[in-house]
């Protein structure tokens, strides 16, 4: 699952929900830029997994930015039409 999340990012096959944009500029260390979230996935591992979220599949990822810093992100998988929902 992880290779087609990445996969995604690659591609710029995703979504940030209003949610996820309000989470990135309300960080703590300052606002979470959109590269930061994508260095963090290609770099992350799947922590926790969660197949039976409704209304879609979802996991939790860990990774870190380039310039160290340690990042999760929730993700919500719409397999279907093959993009994410942050």
């Amino acid at each position: 699952m992880l290779k087609k999340i990445q996969d995604c990012y690659r591609t710029a096959r995703l979504y940030y929900s209003k949610h996820a944009r309000d989470e990135m500029e309300a960080e703590e260390s300052g606002k979470l830029e959109d590269e930061e979230v994508f260095e963090a996935v290609l770099a992350g591992k799947i922590v926790e997994n969660y197949p039976e979220d409704e209304p879609y599949p979802s996991c939790l990822i860990y990774g870190k930015t380039s310039k160290n810093d340690p990042y999760m992100s929730f993700v919500l998988i719409r397999m279907m039409i093959s993009w994410q929902l942050l």
